[in-house]
C-alpha cells in the first residue's frame, strides 16, 4: 500500500513538474533523476510520516482495537472446537456414519445381486446363442480358403513350367505336393546364383 501511494505521489511530482516547466529551459537528464528520486523520498516521507500520524490517531487506534479484537474472537473460537467435548462428539458422529455406511452399502450389495445373477444369465445365454454361428463362419472361411488355394495351383504351375523353361532345367515329374515344396527352394537358388 504504501509503495502505492509512493509512486502515485511520485508521478503526480513529476507529471506536475513537467507542467510548469513548459515555458522554463530544457532541464538535462542528470537533474530530471535528481529531481525525480528528491520527490520519491519525499512522498517516502510522507508516507511514514501519515502512517505514524495514523496509528497515533483516535480512528487508527480504534482500527488496531478492532483487528486485535476479532483476532482473540477467532482464536478463541478455534480453541472451543477443538476441545475435548466437541472431539469426542465428532468422534461419536463419525463412527455412527461409519455404521450406517456398511448397513447401506450391505443392502444395496443384496438388491443387487438378483439384478446381477440376471444379467449374467442372459449374457450366457448370448454366448450359447453365437457359438453355432461362429462354427459356421469358421467352416465357411476354411472352404473359401481351399478354394482360393486350389484355384491358384495352376497359376503355380504355370510360373513353374516357365521357369524350367527360362533356365534350361531338367523336368522332373513329381507330385504336386513336393513341387510346391520344391518351388521356393530352387527359385532362391536361382536368386542366388544369379
Amino acid at each position: 500500500m504504501n509503495v502505492l501511494v509512493v509512486l502515485a505521489l511520485a508521478l503526480f511530482s513529476v507529471c506536475n513538474a513537467d507542467v510548469q516547466s513548459q515555458g522554463a529551459p530544457k532541464i538535462n537528464l542528470e537533474q530530471g533523476k535528481g529531481f525525480f528520486w528528491d520527490r520519491i523520498g519525499e512522498a517516502v516521507l510522507t508516507a511514514a510520516t501519515w502512517e505514524k500520524e495514523f496509528r497515533q490517531s483516535e480512528l487508527g487506534q480504534d482500527v488496531n482495537a478492532r483487528i486485535t479484537q476479532s483476532t482473540d474472537s477467532v482464536k478463541q473460537y478455534f480453541t472451543a472446537l477443538l476441545s475435548e467435548d466437541v472431539m469426542t462428539q465428532l468422534t461419536q458422529e463419525a463412527e455412527q456414519l461409519q455404521v450406517c455406511l456398511k448397513e447401506g452399502l450391505t443392502s444395496l450389495g443384496s438388491s443387487l445381486q438378483p439384478v446381477a445373477e440376471d444379467l449374467a444369465a442372459k449374457l450366457q445365454t448370448q454366448v450359447e446363442a453365437l457359438i453355432p454361428v461362429t462354427q459356421s463362419l469358421q467352416k465357411q472361411l476354411t472352404q473359401k480358403t481351399q478354394e482360393i488355394r486350389e484355384s491358384l495351383i495352376p497359376y503355380g504351375d504355370r510360373v513353374k513350367d516357365r521357369m524350367y523353361d527360362g533356365f534350361h532345367f531338367p523336368r522332373v515329374t513329381v507330385s504336386k505336393a513336393s513341387t510346391h515344396q520344391l518351388f521356393l527352394p530352387s527359385l532362391l537358388i536361382v536368386y542366388l546364383i544369379k
